[in-house]
C-alpha cells in the first residue's frame, strides 16, 4: 500500500530534501504551504500542493486546514519541516487514530523551543548552557553589568532581534519577551540529530562557510568532538527525546560546549544525512537503525552563495575564498532527475525575495516571519 505524507511546509530546500526522500521511498508526498509560489510545487517528488493560512495569521484556521487536507487526501504520516512545527505539534490530539506525526508532543516542543524555558531545562539536567535570565529582572541587570552579553527574544527565530552587547551598558527599557544571556566567545557550530527514545540515531554537525545575513547559505560537515557526542547524548537521554532536534553551540577555548538554543525540529542539516535511511527512520516508528550520513561534506544554495560572491567583488579575499566555497560544495536543489525546483527558483521563491528587496528585513526574517511561533500565542495552551 502507497503511504501518503503530508509536509507542512515547501518553501525551503530542506522541505525538498525530504520530499525527495519519501519519494524515493515509494510514497505520495503533499505540501500544505502559506505562499502561493515554493519550490517544492514544481518537483516531481510532489503529487499535490494545498494553500493555507499562515499560522501566525490564524492558528485555528491553519490547524484546521491541515485537518482538511489530511482527511481528504487520506494521509498516514504528517512531518513539520521548520518554524511551523510548534503549531502542527498541537494536531497531536486532533489526529484520527491512524494518521501518525512525526515531531514531539506541543509541550515538549515549547519547553524546548522557548530560549528561557530550555536554558532552565538544561541547566536542571547538568547542561552546560549560558546563564540566562528575562530581561527585565534585577539578575538580567547584574549580569549586563558584569559581563559581555546577549539580548534576544525569547521565541525568536533567524537571528532577528539580536544584539551583542558590552558588560557594562545599561539594559534600559527593553520589550517584553526578551531574555539576557552570557555571550560565550568561541567557535560556532550547529547540530543536527534524529533521536529516537532518548537513543542518537544519526548526529551532523556543521558550520557556516558563506552567509546571508545570519543565514548559512554554504556550510560544511565537520567532525563532532567527544564533548559535544557527549551532551548530546546526555540532552537526549535527560528527555527520553524522540524526533529532529537542533542545537546551537558555542565552542569556547577550553573546548567546552555550550549550546545557546535548540530547535525542535528539522534543520538544513538533513542535507547531510542519507535520504534513504532519513525516508526509513521516518516511515517506521519502530526502527533504530542508524542513520547514513550523506558522502558529500558540503552543501550550498547556489543562488545564494552566488549572490554573496558577487557582492564581495570588491573585496578580493572575501571573493575568492567565497568563490572556491562555491565551486566546491554540492547544491542542495538540483537534481537531474528532478531539475524543475532549480532552475525555477528564483520565480518560485518571488514572494520571499521581493519582501526582502522592499523592505528592511533579512532573507531569514522574510522566509520564517508567517510560520514562526509568536507571543500572541504564549498562554494558549
Amino acid at each position: 500500500m502507497t503511504i501518503s505524507v503530508l509536509l507542512t511546509l515547501g518553501r525551503l530546500p530542506k522541505a525538498l530534501e525530504i520530499a525527495r526522500a519519501l519519494y524515493l521511498a515509494g510514497c505520495r508526498v503533499i505540501v500544505a504551504e502559506p505562499l502561493r509560489w515554493h519550490i517544492c510545487k514544481v518537483s516531481n517528488s510532489v503529487v499535490s500542493s494545498y494553500r493555507v493560512t499562515a499560522p501566525n495569521i490564524d492558528r485555528e484556521a491553519y490547524l484546521q486546514e491541515l485537518l482538511n487536507i489530511i482527511l481528504q487526501e487520506d494521509i498516514d504520516l504528517v512531518v513539520p519541516i521548520s518554524e511551523e512545527s510548534v503549531y502542527v505539534s498541537l494536531l497531536n490530539d486532533r489526529l484520527p487514530s491512524n494518521v501518525r506525526l512525526a515531531c514531539p508532543s506541543f509541550k515538549q516542543m515549547y519547553l524546548l523551543n522557548d530560549k528561557l524555558s530550555f536554558a532552565g531545562w538544561a541547566i536542571a539536567n547538568d547542561l552546560s548552557v549560558p546563564i540566562t535570565f528575562p530581561a527585565d529582572t534585577a539578575e538580567a541587570s547584574e549580569l549586563a553589568d558584569q559581563k559581555d552579553h546577549v539580548i534576544k527574544p525569547s521565541n525568536g527565530y533567524s537571528g532577528v532581534g539580536v544584539k551583542l552587547r558590552r558588560k557594562g551598558e545599561l539594559l534600559g527599557d527593553l520589550e517584553p519577551g526578551l531574555i539576557v544571556q552570557e555571550q560565550i566567545k568561541g567557535r560556532h557550530v550547529s547540530s543536527l540529530s534524529l533521536l529516537k527514545n532518548g537513543r542518537d540515531l544519526c548526529t551532523v554537525l556543521y558550520e557556516g562557510r558563506v552567509f546571508a545575513d545570519t543565514v548559512a547559505v554554504c556550510s560544511q560537515r565537520i567532525e563532532i568532538p567527544g564533548p559535544i557526542c557527549d551532551w548530546i547524548q546526555q540532552f537526549a537521554s535527560a528527555g527520553k527525546l524522540t524526533g529532529f532536534f537542533a542545537l546551537d553551540f558555542i565552542l569556547d577555548e577550553k573546548g567546552i560546549p555550550w549550546v545557546i538554543e535548540c530547535n525542535p525540529r528539522v534543520t538544513s542539516g538533513i542535507h547531510f544525512f542519507d535520504n534513504k535511511s532519513t525516508a526509513n527512520a521516518l516511515l517506521d516508528p519502530s526502527s533504530e537503525e542508524v542513520i547514513l550520513k550523506a558522502s558529500p561534506t558540503r552543501y550550498q544554495w547556489g543562488y545564494s552563495t552566488l549572490t554573496e560572491v558577487c557582492r564581495s567583488v570588491f573585496q578580493p579575499r572575501e571573493f575568492i575564498r567565497k568563490f572556491r566555497e562555491l565551486t566546491n560544495a554540492r547544491d542542495a536543489v538540483w537534481d537531474i532527475n528532478d531539475p524543475w525546483p532549480f532552475i525555477l527558483m528564483m520565480p518560485m521563491s518571488a514572494e520571499i525575495m521581493w519582501s526582502a528587496t522592499t523592505s528592511s528585513m533579512t532573507l531569514g526574517e522574510v522566509s520564517q516571519r508567517d510560520i514562526a511561533w509568536t507571543p500572541k500565542f504564549e498562554k494558549a495552551e
